[in-house]
């Protein structure tokens, strides 16, 4: 992991939002990091590969393409050339990374420990003991934070043979509740149903 390093970048401008000023500190570190590795690659000064003022201005506008990072001030051929390409990969995995917590974030309160059982591993019916709740409310739950986090792991939500029985049933065109119920075993709820229906609904909208 990346340290931060906080004495190149300017002071915190009073109006701008925290989140967006340590997301821009991040991003300035992880440019930093990898202007190092080009620096003993080409053995040359970091300044020279391109300076502190530059990458600032990158992490604040977090351009996406050749074009985009040509525009920032100072960015010249010569310094494409050499980081170009990899300054660009590292912003775009940083956007991801961004969207991904900003999803966290965004998680109303009353099921963010829902989200974090989820997290820890734990099975649907252990995360209904867990917090007392209906398991027609949690999965209700687990829908709301399947939609905000559409990457979460929930493999230990389901067994992994329910699982697939409900796939099966769905990816078959059977788009009704009742009817998926009707024709799986006993053991898989409702609840099972919706959890897996909006899984795979996220999986192919993501």
């Amino acid at each position: 992991k990346y340290t931060l390093d906080l004495s190149y970048i300017e002071k915190k401008d009073s109006h701008e939002p925290k989140l967006d000023y340590e997301n821009n500190l991040e991003l300035f570190n992880n440019l930093r990091e990898e202007r190092k590795r080009f620096a003993k690659k080409f053995n040359q000064n970091p300044e020279i590969i391109c300076s502190n003022e530059i990458l600032k201005h990158l992490s604040k506008q977090q351009p996406a393409t050749p074009s985009e990072i040509m525009s920032i001030s100072g960015f010249t051929q010569r310094m494409y050339n050499k980081v170009g390409e990899d300054f660009l990969e590292i912003i775009k995995e940083h956007k991801k990374s961004s969207k991904i917590h900003q999803h966290k974030n965004e998680l109303p309160k009353h099921i963010s420990q829902t989200y974090l059982l989820i997290e820890k591993g734990y099975t649907l019916s252990e995360i209904v003991n867990l917090l007392k709740l209906p398991e027609s409310i949690v999965s209700i739950q687990i829908e709301s934070i399947i939609n905000y986090y559409p990457n979460l792991n929930i493999d230990s939500l389901i067994d992994k043979t329910e699982f697939e029985l409900i796939t099966d049933e769905i990816r078959n065109g059977n788009d009704e509740l009742k009817e998926i119920k009707k024709t799986l075993p006993n053991s898989i709820s409702y609840a099972k149903i919706r959890i897996v229906k909006v899984a795979l609904s996220s999986e192919l909208n993501f």
